[in-house]
């Protein structure tokens, strides 16, 4: 039925239109072009048997009856899922069907008194039903508001319990700048690079560091050498530097920075004066 519905809504939107170029707007919808014809074909066929629709000179033209018999199943499919919408159980946490549906209603409403004369004596809700759902939506939003401040409390305590936090940017000078904060702020005085061993070789030589299959231990000079590098020349790679508690990841231009909650607010603080 579906595929029939979108055949026909097709043709009566493009009167007249070729079989060529009805076959390529369904075309999309299958899995290969040969099914699409296979469907197109068969569904063509019943239609001009039933009358739904006329062919003149290679010319596809939907018939009066075409034109009645979708107003009636889109009238009807829009009942149903109205319907279907309004009386679901979690109809308050699931509005946007219910929102979507009623405004398919009002526009096609107030071009088809036909469609609302239908609709009314087809629906299995009342008004008062509306309103109560309405009642309804305004305690969940309320008690929406209510979790949204207490989570957002819950953030702030674990930002003070020094959780890890992340950073997810492009390798822009600013960045640059802020990862070399980062390794001045961080503890450690060796730095790991890992990757795969011929990334690895290639960005170790320059420096002088001497990698050991796909790591490589550095000093902080070497990492900023090579992060200038990279700058310049992104990696092919995923690239991650250890150098506790933080850890970068670099691939291409993204990059990814993990580590203490508060080191890395205190590196964004020192990056910003």
């Amino acid at each position: 039925m579906k595929s029939k519905n979108a055949v026909l809504m097709i043709i009566l939107r493009n009167p007249g239109i070729a079989y060529d170029e009805l076959l390529s707007k369904l075309a999309p919808n299958y899995s290969n072009i040969n099914s699409a014809r296979a469907v197109l074909s068969r569904v063509l066929k019943n239609f001009q048997v039933m009358g739904i629709v006329a062919r003149k000179e290679n010319r596809l033209f939907a018939t009066d009856k075409g034109s009645v018999q979708l107003a009636s199943e889109m009238k009807n499919r829009l009942i149903v899922k109205l319907n279907q919408a309004i009386n679901a159980k979690n109809k308050v946490k699931e509005m946007d069907p219910i929102v979507q549906q009623l405004a398919t209603l009002i526009a096609r409403g107030k071009e088809d008194e036909g469609l609302l004369k239908i609709v009314r004596g087809s629906t299995d809700f009342f008004i008062e039903d509306l309103r109560q759902t309405h009642q309804a939506l305004l305690k969940e939003i309320e008690h929406l508001k209510y979790l949204e401040s207490v989570f957002l409390e819950q953030i702030h305590s674990l930002e003070a319990f020094d959780f890890n936090d992340i950073r997810r940017t492009e390798l822009t000078p600013a960045m640059h700048r802020f990862i070399e904060k980062a390794l001045e702020a961080a503890p450690a005085t060796e730095i790991v690079m890992e990757s795969d061993e011929t990334l690895i070789s290639r960005l170790s030589e320059p420096v002088e560091a001497k990698p050991k299959g796909t790591k490589a231990t550095l000093s902080l000079a070497q990492t900023q050498k090579i992060l200038n590098r990279l700058m310049s020349e992104p990696a092919p790679a995923k690239i991650t530097f250890y150098l506790h508690p933080i850890m970068l990841q670099i691939t291409g231009t993204a990059i990814t920075i993990t580590g203490p909650c508060q080191l890395l607010k205190k590196v964004e603080e020192n990056t910003q004066h």
